[in-house]
């Protein structure tokens, strides 16, 4: 961890120490609100008003993943997403919605994730969830569909996670310990509050774990700071800082289907020789402002992100690693006159400069030495127009530059180095009517572009360094059209899309760990989402949310086969998740059940990967007391209590037949989480 940033967040924890950040109360009764804005429209516009497919959860609707859980238990509720987990902390999460995303070996890739209004995903597209504490997220916002007309490189959609702000209080805090099976260790604390104009936070966490596979160990810290101060009745200002420092996390690798018949605990035998894994550090530090103006608002953020990581490969190569990445985003928005349109306006600005090795694991010899910069802007204009009360009209247009540039620091074997440039205009248009309260109809027409990331265009099937020339960006064209509404304890939405894709990025093959990817002809993405929720009594809250995903290459040729009507690996047609929750007295139980569909884990669809049959299902117990200030909750979690064998992700196209990902089979967690509060 950088001294710099240490020194901030030890400055930030002292500043804190008389502060206080709110953690929501459980199935806190309604009041009154505000209509929900969405952040992620970068135009504020109520949330049932958009002509977007959008969730948003906040409070108690946000699941509580366990410690060998994450986005998967965070997302599971939004239709259209589906997080595969890997289980595998070296690789993260494969996070997709509408099935943008699906084919990222490692990180996130188009889709653009924002932490606290702070871009996490770098100018190439691709995402990791280092400074992700998913036990400080108090409000998610999923926008889903093509999104490039608002965020550029994101033509899957836009996932925005809030940590918890602020209230009243002088003191309060929250502390956990959790403790699980396969030696599964976390604590976690945060502690903040208010004072006049001044509000902050502090938080902190560990993670230890053996893995249920062989070769699967991890540990993660982490500690992230944030200070808020109202400068003035129209104008305020934040940090925000974040450290993250992961010394352990090994990489099983995936398995072969004979593998995973005699034990789904293995690990791939070179992932054990090679001692396959990473370990990696990163820091980040962000300064926001925002100005309201009249009926309007401009708000700016300032950030910066820097990443050094050693990932020695199952191919017998050390991927060595040093980044930083700085960049701006700058919002305005305002009414044209009394009942004009709204527009918004704004650019977003990043620079990556990434110091990458490749070194023999034998040998040491160094096989690849070069600087990759990656450079992006981006600026975009939107309208917002009710021209009559219940009817909505939206536009946007933006305009993107990506530049990808390798300067070759081992010229032995030539001259790797090289530039490529990739731009594309994005646009957007829908409406939206409300029939009534209860029914609320959209309407959107977008298209979407998607780069390489930098790893995709530096994985050359020969070795060699530079960029790949035959690799270049996919473009789609995404129709939506869709409903919500609510009445009484119901609330409901659906949406029907279609995506056609052209010149899509797929992966053609992987070998050991690294991957190497081409542009397919096209693919034609369609589907279907819903999701419900009930409340038929106060104590009771019940969810479901379904998607189905036809996926499928439309004019696809590899290695001289004709796959055009094969199915999108890493995909299910199928999935669906049910919860449900109740609180009687002290106490709270959520029993939450989840069902997938058959998926393949290749291109030729030659390799089937097995459905969940009758579903994977959680069930989780708590106890809450309360003594003065103090509220002590004790807690037991079981997931997967039936104890079903199934394959939790897929490595596509893997070598061999090496592409199963097993999951774990029954196991358990323990804990207790501890708040305090004073002073209100």
């Amino acid at each position: 961890m950088s001294t710099r940033v240490a020194a901030t967040l030890a400055w930030l924890a002292l500043a804190a120490a008389p502060l206080r950040a709110q953690v929501p109360d459980t199935l806190r009764p309604p009041v009154e609100v505000a209509p929900i804005v969405v952040t992620t429209a970068r135009v504020p516009e109520p949330a049932e008003r958009l002509p977007a497919a959008v969730t948003i959860l906040e409070g108690n609707e946000i699941p509580q993943p366990g410690p060998l859980e994450g986005l998967d238990g965070l997302l599971g509720a939004v239709p259209g997403v589906f997080v595969a987990n890997r289980y595998n902390f070296s690789l993260d999460q494969r996070l997709s919605i509408r099935g943008f995303g699906s084919r990222a070996n490692f990180g996130s890739r188009g889709v653009r994730v924002l932490l606290d209004g702070v871009p996490q995903t770098l100018p190439d597209g691709q995402t990791q969830f280092s400074n992700v504490e998913t036990a400080d997220v108090t409000r998610v916002e999923v926008l889903r569909g093509a999104a490039s007309a608002l965020h550029g490189n994101a033509s899957g959609g836009v996932i925005s996670l809030r940590t918890a702000p602020a209230d009243g209080a002088p003191l309060s805090g929250l502390a956990s310990l959790e403790a699980g099976s396969f030696g599964t260790l976390k604590w976690h604390a945060r502690t903040g509050g208010r004072s006049g104009a001044w509000s902050g936070s502090a938080s902190v966490s560990r993670l230890t774990t053996d893995g249920f596979r062989a070769h699967s160990a991890a540990d993660q810290r982490q500690v992230s700071g944030a200070l808020d101060w109202q400068l003035s009745g129209r104008t305020s200002a934040g940090i925000r800082v974040s450290a993250a420092d992961h010394p352990v996390a090994d990489n099983p690798g995936a398995l072969t289907a004979e593998e995973v018949a005699a034990d789904p605990a293995a690990a791939a035998p070179n992932n054990v020789a090679r001692e396959a894994g990473k370990s990696v550090e990163q820091q980040q530090a962000s300064l926001q402002l925002r100005h309201r103006i009249a009926d309007g608002e401009i708000a700016a953020v300032l950030y910066g992100i820097w990443r050094d990581l050693d990932n020695p490969l199952a191919t017998g190569v050390r991927v060595g690693l040093d980044r930083a990445v700085a960049g701006a985003r700058l919002d305005a928005s305002r009414r044209v006159g009394r009942a004009g349109p709204r527009l918004a306006g704004g650019v977003d600005l990043q620079v990556m400069r990434d110091d990458r090795t490749n070194r023999s694991s034998d040998t040491g010899e160094l096989l690849v030495d070069q600087r990759d910069r990656v450079s992006e802007v981006g600026p975009f204009l939107q309208a917002v127009w009710a021209p009559v009360g219940p009817v909505l009209l939206e536009a946007g247009a933006r305009y993107d530059r990506t530049v990808f540039e390798v300067t070759d620091h081992s010229m032995a074997d030539g001259d790797d180095g090289g530039r490529r440039t990739l731009d594309a205009w994005s646009a957007r248009g829908g409406a939206s009517v409300e029939l009534g309260p209860a029914v609320r109809l959209y309407a959107s027409l977008s298209t979407a572009f998607e780069t390489p990331t930098t790893t995709e265009l530096g994985n050359r099937p020969d070795g060699s360094g530079g960029l790949n020339p035959e690799l270049g960006p996919q473009r789609a064209i995404a129709w939506e059209v869709g409903g919500r509404g609510g009445s009484g304890p119901l609330e409901w939405s659906v949406a029907l899309y279609t995506s056609s894709i052209r010149d899509a990025i797929v992966q053609s093959e992987e070998i050991g760990g690294r991957a190497f990817f081409r542009n397919a002809g096209r693919v034609r993405q369609q589907g279907a989402e819903g999701a419900l929720a009930f409340r038929p009594a106060m104590p009771l809250v019940v969810s479901v949310a379904y998607t189905l995903a036809d996926h499928r290459f439309t004019d696809y040729e590899a290695e001289g086969v004709t796959l055009d009507g094969r199915r999108v690996p890493g995909i299910p047609v199928h999935h669906l998740r049910a919860r449900a929750g109740y609180e009687h007295g002290p106490w709270s139980a959520a029993v939450e059940h989840a069902l997938s569909s058959r998926l393949w884990a290749d291109d030729e669809n030659s390799i089937e990967v097995a459905g969940w049959g009758a579903g994977v299902t959680d069930v989780s117990l708590r106890w809450t007391a309360h003594v003065r200030d103090l509220e002590l909750a004790p807690f037991v979690a079981v997931q997967n209590v039936t104890g079903r064998s199934y394959i939790g992700s897929v490595t596509i196209n893997g070598f061999n037949g090496r592409v199963f990902e097993p999951a774990p089979g029954r196991h358990a967690v323990l804990g207790v989480s501890a708040r305090y509060s004073t002073g209100r």
